[in-house]
């Protein structure tokens, strides 16, 4: 039985009026109370459920992304995907697996003449059919002009008919149309059927044709013409296999978990399903969150991109030692922008004549750069996370004690601390992968020709991990001022403004105040699972008197110079920055100023604004 109540959204808070797919989009907290109601059927992994929920929704997007998720059998990754995708609608996700080519032309494929028109084989002309035609046709006319259908009649129309039945599909093939589709190979992908897709895959061209060979049902053969066309989201979770090694540059690549913590939780959130099933079924915010992927999807198709006014900044910070980072660099600019895209109802919009273009935030790189942190070396390496995590714990620490070692020396050093011990063959493999990629090298023992011995060539150390980044010191005020003047530019031929896709108000960013639109986070939302844990507040309440670095007084003189109107939570997030307290704190301050001192009030629209 559904509930009819939501446990994550305060509905009072939210505006009234809006439609049900909407309303989760103006709680400033969405991301983290989507992660929450993940996490009642998904423990631990929060880095992979982000992930899987960007690249999910990248699908609406111009920049669809690959993800990869490696690692050994039974750590979740099947099971998360499935569960983060249950929010998307059902039409958009296609789980291939070992699907042959013919398999996918005959589920997904539609057939289609050469003006695209979908073709019905329901319409193939018969003599019932003509028959019924010919005696409607001339039922219309005129009394004077009625005929008598005939067998002639119909026999002539019928051969009319079905040589242009045959010629519509002589020129006719099947179209499989990927835009805004999530594909999932929740198994190793059919050898033949991932060629054939790995063009649109790799991005390499938006079109693809081919021809296949199929037998009729007479048992004959036919060539049937495919097209596959736009750019899908892509989902890989058994990826062990040489023939697509090649598309990993392409592919963010992730590790879940491999915890005794998660397998502990796991389990006991086996055993409550089953003590408990009906506490697992679908309740009133899986609804709502639902309908709001189903909002998004429709709301991004109205604006022509994503934009993120710091790209060019950030471009000369990041790591750029290898030919692969300039896919890695694409791949972490379209995690911003997909950030913005699922935040979309609370990130500023320029509009430049009739288009729009929504603003990538300083929350939208902070969140990325965190995620992004877990998975660049999975990323860079191709490997997965356990066998990057035994060259951490094993090789490494004997490469700081001797120069050269064996098999055995690397098996006994990682059994001292795994859970789970690993033989002499499957640490020599490992060592192969680490080869592959130039960490380590192997060559003949020179005393026993019957050993190998293995050195490090490099340490992974600084190998391109970003590392966190201030972001003022890449993004100033000046630098957004440049910004804006490459854009003021084009305001002679085109009109050129701001606003908040939910407010529906025009601003101007001119004025060097609103950069805070773009510089500062919107609000730090962390993750909070009400099933799992409670977070404690980051900071401890401080006296109303005196906190942090500025004194009330202090902080009332500079937010009146920078502030002039907006949201109750941008005001808050300024108090808490400038004074250093919690938002708790901030909140009762603006309360005080609100109803005791009558500094601050609410505008027709909602806005806070200074009225003494």
């Amino acid at each position: 039985m559904e509930k009819s109540c939501s446990q994550l959204f305060n509905m009072k808070e939210l505006k009234q009026g809006l439609q049900i797919g909407s309303l989760p989009a103006v709680d400033p907290e969405i991301y983290s109370k989507f992660i929450d109601h993940i996490t009642q059927n998904v423990k631990e992994d929060t880095n992979i459920k982000s992930l899987l929920l960007k690249t999910g929704l990248s699908a609406y997007s111009d920049d669809p992304l690959n993800l990869a998720l490696k690692g050994p059998s039974s750590i979740g990754k099947s099971y998360t995907v499935k569960h983060v995708l249950r929010y998307f609608p059902p039409n958009d996700v296609w789980f291939l697996g070992g699907m042959s080519p013919k398999a996918l032309i005959h589920g997904y494929g539609i057939l289609c003449d050469e003006n695209d028109k979908e073709i019905d084989q329901e319409e193939r002309p018969t003599k019932t059919s003509i028959k019924l035609e010919l005696r409607e046709f001339y039922s219309n006319l005129p009394e004077s002009e009625r005929k008598q259908v005939t067998s002639s009649m119909v026999e002539d129309e019928l051969r009319r008919k079905k040589k242009d039945w045959n010629e519509r599909l002589k020129k006719s093939r099947y179209i499989i149309d990927l835009r805004n589709r999530i594909l999932v190979f929740l198994e190793a992908p059919n050898r033949e059927t991932f060629n054939i897709l790995r063009p649109i895959l790799s991005h390499d061209v938006p079109e693809i044709s081919y021809r296949i060979t199929d037998k009729t049902r007479s048992g004959s053969l036919r060539t049937k013409h495919v097209v596959i066309r736009n750019f899908p989201a892509t989902i890989l979770c058994s990826t062990d296999l040489d023939f697509v090694e090649d598309f990993a540059t392409r592919n963010i690549t992730a590790t879940p978990e491999v915890s005794t913590n998660k397998f502990l939780k796991a389990n006991k959130l086996t055993g409550t399903r089953n003590a408990f099933p009906w506490e697992f079924e679908d309740d009133y915010d899986f609804s709502l969150l639902q309908h709001y992927i189903g909002w998004l999807r429709e709301s991004i198709n109205d604006i022509e991109n994503a934009v993120v006014p710091y790209a060019e900044q950030l471009s000369e910070h990041y790591p750029s030692r290898y030919a692969r980072s300039m896919r890695d660099f694409a791949h972490f600019l379209s995690l911003v922008k997909v950030s913005a895209l699922f935040n979309f109802a609370q990130r500023p919009f320029l509009k430049i004549g009739d288009k729009e273009y929504l603003l990538a935030t300083r929350w939208d790189y902070e969140h990325v750069l965190e995620t992004w942190e877990t998975v660049e070396e999975t990323t860079i390496t191709g490997l997965p996370g356990h066998i990057l995590n035994f060259f951490h714990v094993a090789v490494e620490p004997l490469s700081k004690i001797e120069n050269e070692f064996t098999y055995e020396q690397l098996t006994e050093k990682y059994n001292e601390s795994a859970n789970e011990k690993k033989s002499r063959d499957t640490i020599k493999k490992w060592i192969g992968l680490l080869c592959d990629i130039g960490w380590t090298s192997r060559g003949p023992h020179p005393e026993d020709k019957r050993k190998r011995i293995v050195s490090v060539i490099k340490n992974p150390e600084n190998s391109g991990k970003n590392g966190k980044h201030d972001f003022p010191s890449f993004f100033s005020e000046k630098n957004l001022e440049n910004w804006l003047d490459r854009i003021n530019k084009i305001r002679e031929q085109k009109p050129v403004l701001f606003k908040e896709k939910m407010q529906g108000e025009y601003f101007s960013l001119d004025n060097p105040e609103h950069f805070s639109r773009i510089s500062k986070p919107i609000i730090k939302q962390e993750y909070s699972s009400k099933t799992e844990k409670k977070i404690e507040d980051d900071t401890i309440p401080q006296s109303p008197e005196k906190s942090g670095s500025l004194t009330i007084q202090e902080t009332l003189n500079q937010l009146r110079e920078i502030w002039k109107k907006g949201t109750i939570n941008e005001f808050d997030v300024l108090i808490s920055e400038a004074r250093g307290c919690s938002k708790e704190e901030a909140e009762k301050l603006r309360e005080t100023w609100i109803d005791k001192d009558g500094l601050l009030a609410y505008d027709p629209k909602g806005f806070l604004v200074w009225i003494k």
